[in-house]
């Protein structure tokens, strides 16, 4: 979710001067980042792999990203040099996936509108990273209308081709719950575990969760 969003359904909740207040500090971000892109001092790809290589990310992993480009810092390129990275990191054995939810906020919220979802058209709302990576040569994308996937790979095709029609979108047929089953890893860059890691569903529909979840 980007930050304008969340800042305009805050202002239904918050006192006005709190909100001029993060209005205020989202544009001196902004500034920094401009600075930044003018003085040429961001992260570079090469930068990039020698951190995702620091951190574990090997040639021939399955790894699911959940990214925030504006909470990483400026990086040269911007969101196609991150998804280069991802991709050279982990090479021509690995796969890569991200979530392409077509809702900004709460899934109830986007129904209720009862949109129409293309799998091919339909663009996400999880931000720029997934966005670039959804257009990206070679991704395949799985048919889900609220919890799609792209994935990148060898495997693209089956973490992507069971998700439609199961009956939640985290069962084992699904990308998260394939992920699992690869022993796959999921990097949070610039987001939380709170914030944006679906893939904590897949244990909720993987037992007999005490409380309803859907």
């Amino acid at each position: 979710m980007t930050i304008l969003p969340m800042l305009k359904r805050m202002t239904r909740y918050l006192p006005e001067g709190i909100v001029r207040a993060a209005l205020d500090l989202r544009k001196r971000y902004s500034r920094f980042h401009l600075s930044l892109a003018r003085k040429k001092d961001g992260i570079t790809r090469e930068q990039l792999i020698q951190d995702l290589h620091s951190i574990g990310i090997q040639k021939g992993d399955s790894l699911m990203v959940h990214a925030s480009l504006s909470k990483i810092s400026y990086v040269e390129g911007g969101a196609a040099t991150l998804v280069e990275a991802l991709i050279q990191t982990i090479g021509d054995t690995g796969n890569l996936l991200m979530p392409t939810f077509p809702a900004p906020g709460r899934n109830k919220d986007y129904l209720d509108q009862q949109p129409v979802f293309d799998t091919i058209k339909t663009p996400s709302a999880m931000g720029i990273v997934s966005e670039t990576f959804r257009k990206w040569p070679g991704v395949l994308r799985s048919l889900h209308p609220t919890d799609p996937v792209c994935a990148w790979g060898p495997n693209a095709e089956w973490f992507t081709s069971g998700h439609f029609n199961e009956p939640t979108p985290y069962t084992a047929a699904s990308p998260f719950g394939r992920l699992a089953q690869s022993r796959g890893k999921i990097l949070m860059l610039g987001t939380t575990l709170n914030g944006a890691c679906t893939s904590l569903h897949v244990v909720e529909d993987a037992i007999a969760f005490p409380y309803p979840v859907y």
